[in-house]
């Protein structure tokens, strides 16, 4: 007698997984697609008819299947994704808001800062953002400044924001002075009195990376790189230096 197999959601009919799709509970939702081949069955489904989801986990998709999702989800609340590819012309198309969504994460992106402020720009009702860049892009995302003007611009509704963004450098930072430079933008009022949002930034000397990250650490797993060497300073030690005062 030959073994019993369980099935597989990369396995089953399409036209089961339509079922599935059709008769999950939209309160509570959380669909998690990471093969091809079920991520396609979503694309097609989506494609299909407005669909009903509150809560959504995708891996990595393009700009025009991101723009697909919040189309067909006109009650999608909250989204999590790896990261959204994006080319030159998406950059340049026109805008369409989508105003549904209040929750959304970018797990492990490798976006530009022109490209995010692009992909986030469709969202504006967003009231928690979630960022962690890929630690060994080359596309730096410490720039307190930039995010202070995209924020006020676009993200007006915005409450919550985590974040850990990462920066290769050739030379190593050997004193605070260097790190300074790139925390000094999150001290801005903004940052700490109209939305008390505060930060660490830790030089990694042995790794050649800068690290920027929000404080509660936001990542799944807290990662500690300990070494007498590395230099960490922290936005929320110079607020209470100054309370005390």
């Amino acid at each position: 007698m030959l073994p019993q197999i369980a099935p597989t959601l990369s396995t089953l009919p399409v036209e089961i997984l339509y079922q599935i799709l059709d008769n999950l509970d939209s309160k509570t939702i959380l669909l998690s697609f990471r093969y091809c081949y079920f991520e396609e069955t979503l694309r097609h489904y989506l494609s299909q008819s407005e669909s009903c989801l509150t809560r959504l986990t995708v891996g990595i998709v393009t700009f025009n299947e991101y723009q697909n999702i919040l189309r067909s989800c006109p009650r999608l609340r909250t989204l999590v994704i790896d990261d959204c590819w994006m080319n030159e012309s998406d950059q340049n198309s026109s805008v369409t808001f989508y105003r549904q969504l209040s929750s959304l994460t970018l797990q492990d992106t490798n976006r530009s800062m022109l490209h995010l402020e692009r992909f986030l720009s469709l969202t504006p009702s967003l009231v928690q953002l979630k960022i962690i860049n890929c630690s060994l892009t080359p596309n730096s995302l410490i720039d307190g400044l930039y995010w202070e003007m995209l924020i006020k611009t676009k993200l007006f509704l915005l409450r919550q924001f985590q974040f850990v963004f990462y920066q290769l450098h050739l030379r190593i930072y050997e004193c605070t002075d260097d790190v300074e430079v790139l925390i000094r933008p999150f001290r801005t009022s903004f940052w700490l009195e109209d939305k008390r949002w505060f930060v660490n930034c830790q030089s990694i000397k042995s790794l050649h990376t800068v690290k920027l990250f929000s404080i509660p650490f936001p990542g799944i797993s807290f990662e500690y790189n300990y070494d007498r060497s590395n230099i960490l300073l922290s936005t929320a030690i110079i607020l209470a230096d100054s309370m005390i005062r």
